[in-house]
Parts: C-alpha cells; structure tokens; sequence
C-alpha cells in the first residue's frame, strides 16, 4: 500500500472536486480529507505519484498540485470539538493509525460481497 497527500491550490468548481472524488471512489482507494484542498489517500502499490498527477489533471484542470508520497509512522494533533475525547466514536488521527495497522484491509482488497 502506498499513502499520499495531495495539496491543490485552487478548486475550480464543486463539479470539479466531484470528479476527483468519483475518480477515488471508483478506484477504491480510501482517502481521508477535512479540509477542502487536502487529501490524503492510501493506493495499491501499483499507483503512482504520475498516475495521481494525471488523474488530478483530469479533474480539476491546471491548478497547483502537489502530490508527495508519504509514509505515516506516527501522527498525532489537535481535532477541536464540543464533546470529550472519550465520547467520541471517530476523530481524524484514527483514519491515520487504521491504515497503518497491520490487520487493516483497504477498500480495493475487501470481499464486496460479504458486506
């Protein structure tokens, strides 16, 4: 599995950032995002940081994009909310530690048909 953060400069249109997300949706790569130009996604080996650019391309268009393969051995932040920590059944470092469990299954391996 390969993980990457994509950083875009600029969203031409919502049609455009539906695109991308059909284009992620439909390779099933799971992806995290909470802000609007940044996306962090976990790929098969076989994607490439050329293969996002292009795809990138496609969607939005000539906006500045950075595409940069990272590997996410720890992670940790501030995730800013009304309820306690203890309360809470998801924050956004928990995407960070699932994908790199061991026993973590992508979307693109998952038996569909025993969902």
């Amino acid at each position: 599995m390969r993980t990457y953060l994509i950083i875009l400069g600029h969203i031409p249109s919502e049609e455009h950032d539906k695109k991308f997300f059909s284009i992620v949706t439909e390779n099933k790569f799971d992806y995290w995002r909470y802000t609007a130009f940044n996306w962090i996604l976990a790929t098969p080996d076989t994607i490439s940081t050329n293969f996002l650019i292009s795809k990138i391309t496609e969607a939005y268009g000539a906006v500045f994009t950075c595409v940069m393969e990272i590997d996410i051995r720890d992670v940790g932040g501030i995730f800013p909310t009304n309820e306690p920590v203890t309360n809470q059944s998801w924050t956004p470092f928990q995407w960070f530690h699932k994908i790199k469990d061991p026993k973590f299954v992508p979307a693109w391996e998952k038996d569909v048909s025993k969902v």
